[in-house]
């Protein structure tokens, strides 16, 4: 499968199963435990529907199974790594890297000055990884509203990925609604939009 099929349909199942279960969040709940709870949700699901596609010899994919029984670490550089390894355990190369950003940044979840400093952190670690493939998954809103800073941000953080690793992968941005909407949303707008980096433009292009 191709590398922007495999990571629409992870990122696609990740938050239908996320939505599922934002029906069972109690009603008492404030909304900073129901933004850290579905935040939770979406890695958690992501992180499981990685491990069912690498569900071969020679992969591992580390993740955070933060509140999550069973074995595996319990905290990552990045909210998710897929490595292949080799027949003595020791890594090949690391296939996906991915962080997510819906850090809760208080009753105005879209105030840029909060958001920078968090978006800034999980870019860094994206810049220093020596992934084949990178993945940012945050909120469509950041692409609205004339919030061009967001975009020049995301491709300067793709620009110095790409003359870091030298690498022919593909540095990936994910689109979904905010968090805080979910419970108001259908099925039919469970869809995110997916845009890869052109390194050769200094772009990023909506597939």
């Amino acid at each position: 499968m191709h590398e922007a099929d495999q990571i629409e349909r992870a990122v696609n199942t990740a938050f239908a199963s996320a939505w599922i279960e934002v029906r069972k969040e109690p009603t008492s709940w404030d909304l900073q435990a129901r933004h850290t709870n579905r935040s939770m949700l979406f890695v958690r699901y992501l992180g499981r529907h990685m491990e069912r596609v690498f569900n071969k010899k020679g992969f591992l994919v580390h993740r955070s199974r933060r509140k999550e029984g069973g074995q595996g670490p319990s905290e990552t550089q990045r909210d998710i790594d897929v490595f292949q390894l080799d027949s003595d355990g020791l890594l090949l190369k690391n296939i996906w890297q991915v962080e997510s950003e819906f850090a809760y940044t208080g009753p105005d979840p879209l105030n840029p000055k909060k958001l920078r400093g968090n978006l800034r952190e999980d870019l860094n670690k994206l810049i220093s990884g020596c992934a084949w493939n990178t993945l940012l998954v945050t909120s469509v809103e950041w692409m609205t509203d004339d919030r061009d800073w967001f975009l020049t941000t995301i491709q300067k953080a793709a620009v110095r990925w790409h003359s870091g690793n030298r690498t022919t992968g593909a540095f990936f941005v994910a689109l979904i609604p905010f968090v805080s909407k979910w419970h108001r949303l259908t099925k039919e707008n469970l869809q995110c939009r997916l845009m890869k980096f052109d390194h050769e433009a200094g772009n990023f292009n909506e597939i």
